[in-house]
């Protein structure tokens, strides 16, 4: 997006091929928008009006990961529990601790 410079009182902004070349197919993140929106802003225009379909759902793949990382997290978790489930059951098994106190492990 470019700063028009003009005398008109009404400033149209499109989103062109550059842009599209630029930052992508659409749908961009809402964030993109908004920081868009502030670059109009600063000009300090009496109105915005937008004409924008935000039909898709926006792609957040900070909060994908986040997620799938839970989910792993969770299944790790679920492992782990099984198999001290499972040790203490068998009652003839040695736990061995391995701690570290200021860099040096410790048993």
């Amino acid at each position: 997006m470019t700063n028009p410079e003009g005398s008109s009182n009404i400033v149209m902004v499109d989103i062109d091929n550059d842009s599209i070349e630029k930052l992508g197919r659409r749908p961009w993140p809402r964030s993109l928008i908004a920081e868009c929106i502030d670059k109009i802003n600063a000009g300090e225009p009496k109105v915005i009006g937008l004409n924008i379909i935000l039909s898709k759902h926006e792609k957040n793949f900070g909060l994908i990961e986040l997620k799938a990382l839970k989910k792993d997290k969770a299944k790790r978790y679920q492992k782990t529990s099984r198999m001290a489930d499972h040790l203490r059951r068998l009652g003839n098994k040695i736990d061995a601790v391995i701690a570290k106190k200021k860099g040096k492990e410790v048993l």
